[in-house]
C-alpha cells in the first residue's frame, strides 16, 4: 500500500527536484533564526516549506499562470494572518470541536441530526482574536502615519511571514514549470544576501548551503528538460546518466563553494563608494523609519572581527564610516566655567585656550592588512577607587560625569 501511495504523490521529475527545492527554500527562515534579530523567526520554518511544497504541487497543473500567481499571493496573506495573527483557537479547543464533529456526524447518519452544529462554539473566540488583531494594526498604522513609536513585534513577524511565503511559493511554482532555476530562487536569494548583509554576516553558511543547493537544482532541473526532450524526439540514451549528472553536479557544487571559501575577498571600493555616496541618506532615511516602527525586534549584534579572539570587535578598512546626528550622551566636568571674553579682554588682554578633552570607547593594537583588531586580552583586577598609575606631579583632578542616552552608546 505505502509503494502504492508514493507512486500516486511521487512528483513528475522524481522526489529529488522536490527534496532540493525545500532544502533550499528552508536556508531563509534559518538564517533569520541565526541572525536573532526578528522574534519568532523559528515560526516561518513551516511558512517556508509548505509554500514552496504547494507551490511545486500547483506548477505541475494546468492551471494559468496567472491564476497560480494571484492564488499564492491571496494564499500567503490569508495564511500568514491565520497563524502567524494568531486567529486560531488553542490546539485543545480544536481538537475538542473535532471530536464533537466525529460524534456529530455518527449521530447523523443514523437519524439523530441535532442543531449543535460543531466549530460553532469557537467563533466568539476566533472573533475577540480577529477583533485583538485589527486592533494591534491600526495601532501600527497609527504609529506610521503621527510619526510615534511602535514596539509590536507581532506585525512585523507578519509581514515578514507573507514575505517567506512569497519568496517560497514563487520559487516551488517556477521550478515545477520548469523555469530556470535561477530565476526561481533570485528573490529568496536576495532576501538572504539582504540579511547576511545587514547583520555582518550572521548566517552566511546558510547563504552557501543555499547557493550550493540552487545550483545542483539548476544541474538536476537541466538534465529533467533534456531526458523530456529525449523521450518526445524518441532518443534512445542509458538509465545511467542519471547517476552520472548526480555525481557530477555535487562534484562541482562542492567544488565551487570551497573555491568560494578560499579564494580572498575582493573589494570594489570605487563601486562601493559610488553606491553609498548616492544611496546612504535615502537608506539611512528608510532604516530610522523601520526601527521607529519595528522598535519590538531584537537589536542587530555589532560588527565583528573574524580573527576569533577574546575581545575581538575589530575595525575592517573599507567602504564608507556610517556617521550619525543621534546624540548618544552628555558630559560634564569639574572645569570651571569660562569668563565671558570680554571680562577676560578687560583684565588680563588675551583670552587663553579652553581645557581640550577627548574621549574614546575602545582602542585597537594589531594591523591585519584589511584593518584593525585587538591581540590577547589581559585582565587586571583592582580595587575601587584604585588608581591605575602613580600621578606625574604637578597634577590636577578631573570629575567628568557620563549620562548615556542611547542604549550601548557608551
Amino acid at each position: 500500500m505505502w509503494r502504492w501511495l508514493l507512486r500516486k504523490v511521487r512528483p513528475r521529475r522524481g522526489w529529488l527536484g522536490l527534496i532540493l527545492l525545500l532544502a533550499t527554500a528552508i536556508c531563509l527562515p534559518l538564517s533569520l533564526i541565526e541572525s536573532k534579530w526578528l522574534i519568532g523567526a523559528s515560526t516561518l520554518i513551516s511558512v517556508s516549506l509548505l509554500a514552496a511544497w504547494l507551490g511545486f504541487a500547483w506548477g505541475h497543473s494546468p492551471l494559468p499562470g496567472w491564476f497560480l500567481g494571484l492564488f499564492g499571493l491571496l494564499s500567503g496573506i490569508e495564511w500568514s494572518v491565520i497563524v502567524r495573527g494568531q486567529l486560531l483557537p488553542s490546539r485543545a479547543a480544536i481538537w475538542r470541536e473535532l471530536v464533537h464533529c466525529a460524534r456529530w456526524l455518527a449521530a447523523g447518519l443514523q437519524g439523530r441530526w441535532t442543531v449543535d452544529l460543531p466549530f460553532v462554539a469557537l467563533l466568539p473566540d476566533v472573533l475577540v482574536r480577529s477583533q485583538a488583531l485589527v486592533e494591534r494594526l491600526s495601532l501600527w498604522l497609527q504609529a506610521g502615519v503621527t510619526g510615534t513609536v511602535s514596539r509590536d513585534s507581532l506585525v512585523l513577524l507578519l509581514f515578514a511571514a507573507i514575505a517567506t511565503w512569497w519568496v517560497c511559493y514563487f520559487a516551488g511554482w517556477q521550478v515545477a514549470r520548469g523555469r530556470s532555476a535561477l530565476a526561481a530562487f533570485v528573490p529568496a536569494g536576495a532576501a538572504i544576501l539582504a540579511n547576511v548583509a545587514l547583520t555582518h554576516g550572521l548566517g552566511i553558511n546558510y547563504l552557501r548551503a543555499f547557493l550550493g543547493g540552487a545550483l545542483l537544482l539548476m544541474i538536476v532541473d537541466r538534465y529533467d528538460h533534456l531526458q523530456e526532450g529525449w523521450q518526445r524526439e524518441g532518443i534512445d540514451y542509458s538509465q545511467e546518466l542519471l547517476t552520472t549528472v548526480r555525481v557530477v553536479g555535487l562534484g562541482l557544487t562542492a567544488l565551487v563553494l570551497v573555491f568560494a571559501l578560499l579564494v580572498p575577498y575582493v573589494t570594489w571600493r570605487q563601486m562601493v563608494n559610488a553606491f553609498w555616496r548616492y544611496a546612504y541618506e535615502p537608506w539611512t532615511s528608510v532604516s530610522h523609519r523601520l526601527d521607529r516602527l519595528f522598535a519590538g525586534r531584537n537589536p542587530v549584534p555589532p560588527q565583528r572581527s573574524g580573527g576569533g579572539r577574546e575581545g575581538g570587535e575589530g575595525h575592517s578598512l573599507g567602504g564608507t564610516a556610517t556617521l550619525s546626528d543621534d546624540l548618544v550622551f552628555y558630559i560634564s566636568t569639574s572645569d570651571p566655567p569660562p569668563p565671558l571674553p570680554e571680562e577676560y579682554e578687560r583684565y588680563f588682554g588675551e583670552i587663553p585656550e579652553p581645557p581640550k578633552h577627548y574621549w574614546r570607547t575602545v582602542t585597537y593594537d594589531t594591523y591585519t592588512g584589511r584593518g584593525w583588531e585587538n591581540g590577547e586580552v589581559q585582565r587586571n583586577e583592582r580595587f575601587a577607587m584604585e588608581l591605575l598609575a602613580d600621578p606625574v606631579y604637578p597634577y590636577t583632578i578631573l570629575t567628568q560625569t557620563v549620562e548615556l542616552r542611547m542604549s550601548g552608546g557608551g
